[in-house]
């Protein structure tokens, strides 16, 4: 597994709780000072999440992010409000290791609140506070608003001994074939496999493994790897469980300020037990797939992926959120929207191997479901986290076996199907031999062979025009530093013949005539032009098939010539056979 995914899977909890105490954590980190102000919790937080004191890595949240000292959840005494009143320029400052400068300033705008109505709120640093270290965070007065009053400052303080990552992270899974760890930090790391054991919770039944240390895949990289495997991959349902006694791993750490042959430490882990389920219920196929790409959703699909005479149960009681996560994958705490399984008497009682899931919003008056409801946030990472008991499957002459908590991310992107045609539908024209179709959101744009339609011209009473369109050139978008001031593709439509009859012009671009990115299918368009004829061919008196064509001044420059040179005049106004013609 890559690094990247590695510490984007970790979670870090809560080891010990309680009051910190200051004084034992100078002990442990060598007289490291904390700034001199430490201001208790107000009333009005009932608990932090993780909660003061040494945090240790101990299992996982579902939505594997890591908590750290970076993410903070704060639950009040009644559902609070931001105060939008709080003066400006005002921070919650990150101090570590006793630093007398905060290494982090957030600015209060950036605390949130639970919008669902729950008593909570918090905040997330942009950094992951998840090494070896203290950590003092203060909280100025006012950020939030708890019964009508401004939270008073407060302070909260932290200290991390461990800082090993472990994927999968603690939790459900599918199964089990290895397990890895990673020091990040330490430079010479040992294993005592005598201190690891691997099993079946409340059973006598151990499972071998084996301990393999891998090396540095980058020379000079301070990092130490180990993989943990059973001899065989785990898929029997069951809670299991990784313990890892204290001093299984032993590190030499030398911290933030010294160098290999300076303040170095010889740390041994901590104790760690950690359960990975393997749920009865198995993890359902999801749609939208899970990992995807998406520009909207509307509502989500689990299908059991078992065989077997039974049916998925909804619990509409759970809650199950779509949250936004970062770059990184760290889940917000504030929800983006909350989805359920509205229950009918058919969802109950019939047979169904899948479950709808629907946005709140999307429910109409009448209880019904809009199908049309779209739910279309901003750009960026988001994770459905399904509770515990979302669902349950009910096979016959069983008890209901009931669903462990799932997460799912998503990745939404914005929409490159979206146009913008040049010239727009309804312009006047004189002429009509060319069109721009931009797609800002696409990076390129392609022809779809299997498009079985081509761009056609529609005249007023619905008939093709005889006139070719093609496509004339772009397609990809200009580089960022390119002087284009448009960034999207675009494609160039050209025309021919040019059309110059006066009338109204549809053209009809099919749905899917072009990918975007590859993979997204445009959308159908259809603009209409209005041609004012001001180039249309002039009536001929008589039989005549050529044209003689004076300036207004009297100077001839067309002499019994073939009627289709006049588009080849410049602006302006001519006498042709005796009528007035102004080309523009």
């Amino acid at each position: 597994m890559k690094k990247s995914t590695l510490l984007a899977a970790v979670a870090l909890t809560v080891a010990t709780s309680g009051a910190f105490d200051c004084g034992q954590a100078l002990a442990r980190s060598g007289g490291i000072q904390l700034p001199v102000e430490i201001l208790p919790l107000p009333s009005v937080v009932s608990r932090v999440s993780p909660n003061q004191g040494t945090v240790d890595l101990d299992g996982s949240s579902t939505t594997g992010s890591p908590l750290g000292a970076g993410d903070i959840n704060i639950t009040f005494t009644s559902t609070p409000e931001k105060n939008i009143d709080i003066e400006p320029g005002q921070y919650i400052k990150m101090y570590v290791d006793g630093e007398s400068e905060p290494s982090e300033l957030l600015p209060v705008e950036k605390a949130n609140v639970d919008y669902m109505g729950l008593p909570a709120g918090g905040f997330h640093f942009a950094r992951k506070y998840v090494t070896k270290g203290t950590y003092h965070i203060e909280i100025p007065a006012g950020v939030w608003i708890v019964n009508g009053q401004e939270t008073p400052a407060f302070a909260l303080n932290y200290e991390i001994t461990n800082d090993y990552f472990i994927s999968p992270a603690a939790g459900v899974v599918d199964e089990i074939t290895e397990f890895e760890i990673i020091f990040p930090s330490s430079f010479e790391t040992t294993v005592d496999t005598s201190k690891i054991s691997f099993y079946k919770e409340r059973t006598d039944e151990n499972i071998a493994v084996t301990v393999e240390t891998v090396p540095p895949s980058i020379e000079g990289e301070e990092q130490n790897t180990f993989i943990i495997r059973p001899a065989e991959p785990v898929k029997d349902p069951y809670t299991y469980v990784l313990q890892m006694d204290k001093g299984a791993f032993k590190q030499k750490w030398y911290g933030p300020d010294y160098s290999k042959t300076e303040g170095v430490r010889d740390i041994s882990s901590d104790a760690q037990v950690l359960r990975f389920i393997i749920p009865d219920v198995a993890i359902p196929d999801i749609v939208p797939a899970a990992d995807s790409e998406v520009t909207y959703f509307t509502n989500f699909v689990l299908t059991a992926k078992e065989e077997g005479n039974f049916s998925l149960i909804p619990n509409d009681k759970v809650g199950n959120y779509l949250y936004p996560a970062s770059e990184d994958w760290e889940v917000d705490t504030a929800p983006y929207a909350r989805v359920t399984a509205f229950i009918t008497e058919d969802e109950v009682a019939g047979d169904q191997r899948s479950l709808v899931l629907s946005f709140f919003d999307a429910k109409q008056a009448d209880g019904t479901i809009d199908q049309n409801y779209k739910l279309v946030p901003p750009p960026g990472n988001y994770v459905l986290q399904l509770g515990e008991g979302a669902f349950s499957e009910f096979q016959a002459g069983a008890a209901p076996l009931l669903a462990a908590p799932y997460s799912f991310r998503y990745t939404v992107v914005a929409d490159p199907t979206i146009t913008e045609i040049l010239p727009a539908s309804n312009t006047e024209l004189s002429k009509l031999e060319e069109v721009e179709i931009r797609y800002p959101n696409a990076q390129y744009v392609e022809e779809n062979p299997e498009c079985a339609q081509a761009i056609t011209i529609l005249d007023e009473a619905g008939l093709p025009v005889e006139a070719e369109v093609a496509v004339a050139g772009g397609g990809v978008a200009p580089s960022a530093e390119g002087d284009e001031e448009y960034t999207g593709a675009k494609v160039v439509l050209s025309i021919t013949p040019a059309l110059v009859e006066k009338g109204k012009y549809t053209l009809v671009l099919p749905q899917g005539f072009f990918t975007c990115n590859g993979k997204y299918a445009s959308l159908e368009e259809q603009v209409v032009y209005s041609i004012d004829g001001t180039l249309g061919l002039v009536s001929i008196e008589g039989d005549s098939d050529t044209v003689t064509v004076f300036t207004p001044t009297g100077i001839c420059v067309l002499r019994n010539a073939a009627p289709d040179a006049l588009s080849t005049l410049p602006a302006g106004i001519y006498v042709v056979n005796g009528r007035k013609l102004v080309v523009r």
